[in-house]
């Protein structure tokens, strides 16, 4: 496990907060049109790249060719109804991103998987109220979604950043008009 001094926590949150990212919804739904970089799952065949909640809050990925790639409009489609859609290891995909990942892996030595979730809430908003047995760092890329950790209840709006310690309950309860936020997943090497 990746243990983390709070005083480190405040530094990395507030390089987070500094760093502001300017990813729009039309860049994102734009990077779907190219199919070919969206294979059901990575190299590795672990990791899916794309997911969307159901109502109940399973992952499923129904939206796919049967040649393995993504198909473009039933995702978009499905965003439009109002599904949470997940694009998993997000490190890379734009260079605003790209300065977190580089922080990260200055910081702890290797690459953090980074997660996305899109979403217009109509549909699915989030998990249910869960816990991970690692820490995470949320960064609002854009939109306003209401938290509940531990009981507690925050809004996540701007550009703000959240860390959630491991083993504390957290979901998303509501989403205002469409957002965007990063998952900085800090996970010991190897663990999904």
């Amino acid at each position: 496990m990746i243990d983390i001094l709070p005083q480190q926590i405040e530094k990395l949150a507030n390089e987070i907060y500094n760093i502001n990212l300017n990813i729009t919804e039309e860049m994102l739904l734009e990077r779907f049109v190219d199919r070919y970089r969206w294979p059901r799952y990575y190299i590795d065949s672990r990791y899916p790249t794309l997911e969307r909640l159901t109502e109940t809050g399973d992952k499923v990925q129904d939206f796919f060719w049967d040649d393995g790639f993504l198909q473009t409009e039933k995702l978009i489609d499905y965003y439009n109804q109002g599904y949470t859609i997940i694009i998993s290891g997000v490190q890379f995909l734009f260079n605003d991103i790209t300065k977190i990942s580089d922080m990260l892996m200055k910081e702890f030595g290797r690459e953090i998987n980074t997660n996305c979730y899109l979403s217009k809430g109509t549909k699915c908003v989030s998990f249910p109220s869960h816990k991970h047995d690692y820490a995470v760092i949320i960064k609002n890329v854009f939109g306003k979604s209401e938290w509940e950790i531990d009981s507690n209840r925050y809004l996540l709006e701007n550009q703000n950043v959240f860390f959630i310690d491991k083993f504390k309950s957290h979901c998303v309860e509501k989403i205002h008009d469409c957002k965007c936020s990063l998952t900085f997943n800090l996970a010991p090497p190897g663990h999904l």
